[in-house]
């Protein structure tokens, strides 16, 4: 199943660059520019929002290592889902440009638009744990196949706010993900090591 999924990821990567192309060829290099620069800065702008959104880890940990559940899981329920508000948001302004951008058949616009979509997160899926998960590959595959459907539903002609209910339902599941992802696997860690130091004082 995984190499079926890796073999659909590629032929979608190879449309893409051939969209890029025809963008070219057309003249429309402001959506060549988009292609590349919102990759660039979609990355930093993500870097950024985990900057901002550093006091509210901050409040969670204290939380966490006094064994508070509720606003442990409030607080990085409140991180998580202003996370995936900015994907979200990332991800729908890119499918919505690229399907309206003149130059290649609509359906290969929306196969760039997913790989300019889940190429921010490609990182999530080379940098797995040990235990095979990376909370942020579902990031990746959320974009990549929401983007995807709500790019084929605008084509069409599905109004825009039922078509992008995929893209939402994805990104509401990748939030549940995460903080489930954080309550079984770092907040044990976070637990022991604050009560070890606090052992050791």
């Amino acid at each position: 199943m995984e190499t079926i999924l890796k073999l659909a990821v590629l032929c979608v990567h190879v449309f893409a660059i051939v969209a890029v192309g025809v963008f070219a060829w057309h003249g429309e290099w402001a959506a060549v520019g988009v292609a590349f620069g919102a990759i660039i800065v979609a990355k930093l702008a993500f870097g950024l929002l985990e900057v901002l959104l550093t006091p509210l880890s901050i409040l969670a940990t204290y939380f966490i290592r006094r064994g508070i559940s509720i606003p442990a899981f409030l607080f990085t329920a409140m991180y998580s889902l202003l996370n995936k508000i900015a994907y979200l948001i990332y991800c729908v302004s890119i499918v919505i440009y690229f399907t309206n951008a003149p130059g290649p058949p609509p359906w290969l616009a929306v196969m760039l638009a997913m790989v300019v979509a889940m190429a921010p997160f490609a990182w999530a899926v080379a940098s797995k744990n040990s235990d095979g998960e990376q909370p942020h590959e579902l990031d990746s595959m959320a974009s990549f196949f929401g983007v995807g459907g709500a790019g084929i539903m605008m084509i069409f002609g599905i109004d825009i706010r039922l078509a992008l209910i995929p893209l939402e339902v994805f990104f509401v599941l990748s939030a549940g993900h995460l903080v489930f992802w954080l309550a079984k696997n770092i907040w044990p860690d976070v637990r022991e090591r604050y009560l070890s130091l606090r052992d050791l004082s």
